[in-house]
């Protein structure tokens, strides 16, 4: 089981496992929705220098399919700790669980953070620390075909330039334009959490350093 959260329906699913049986998103999607017009695409210079656009949540590439059930969606905020109970089980997830609880779920999850739990088998959770699939509303079984291994990879190595970029520019000084770049770099491939280490831990640290050095000089 790989919990993930939905903003569409603000419930828990897990992603290794089709929506379908109760989510008419996951079985078709309207034909006007496009990641071309989504809130959520971001451009970034690639590297060949042509412009390229990315899924700002998923900071992967855009899936083949050319739309997802996320479309331009109104996200839950993800930056404080929320109490999650039995009720924000998706039904894909709930019938699988002997007590029927949250705090079940996230046991049995080999991506769940650690959590706070209750009495009542409810969980305290910052949603940005649940796992993000490569496309929503696909289980995982069918991301390759959408967001092929190429793809992945030269997305780390855009974080890769990126980060290296802003170290070269708080290293030169250059404290004001570090400041900008670390704000780009945050809106286009953050948060951290999701990226294989060392590169998110580096991506975290360097902006903030970046800021920190911005405001020490105003």
């Amino acid at each position: 089981m790989c919990l993930q959260w939905c903003h569409v329906r603000r419930i828990l699913i897990d992603n290794d496992v089709s929506c379908a049986g109760f989510c008419a998103l996951a079985r078709s999607l309207p034909a006007d929705w496009s990641c071309a017009t989504c809130r959520h695409q971001v451009v970034r210079e690639g590297r060949g220098g042509e412009d390229r656009g990315l899924c700002g949540l998923t900071h992967l590439d855009l899936p083949r399919q050319g739309a997802c059930c996320h479309y331009s969606v109104e996200l839950t905020p993800d930056d404080r700790p929320m109490w999650v109970g039995r009720e924000h089980l998706a039904p894909t997830v709930l019938p699988r669980l002997a007590g029927r609880t949250t705090a079940e779920a996230f046991a049995q999850s080999e991506t769940a953070p650690d959590v706070e739990r209750d009495v009542a088998g409810r969980v305290r959770v910052r949603l940005a620390d649940l796992a993000v699939p490569d496309v929503y509303g696909l289980p995982s079984g069918a991301w390759p075909v959408q967001v092929p291994a190429d793809d992945r990879r030269e997305i780390s190595l855009a974080l890769v330039d990126d980060v290296l970029r802003l170290l070269d520019l708080v290293a030169g000084g250059q404290y004001a334009e570090a400041e900008i770049w670390s704000l780009k770099v945050e809106d286009t491939h953050g948060p951290f959490g999701g990226y294989p280490a060392p590169w998110g831990h580096y991506a975290a640290e360097a902006t903030m350093l970046a800021r920190q050095a911005g405001r020490a000089t105003c």
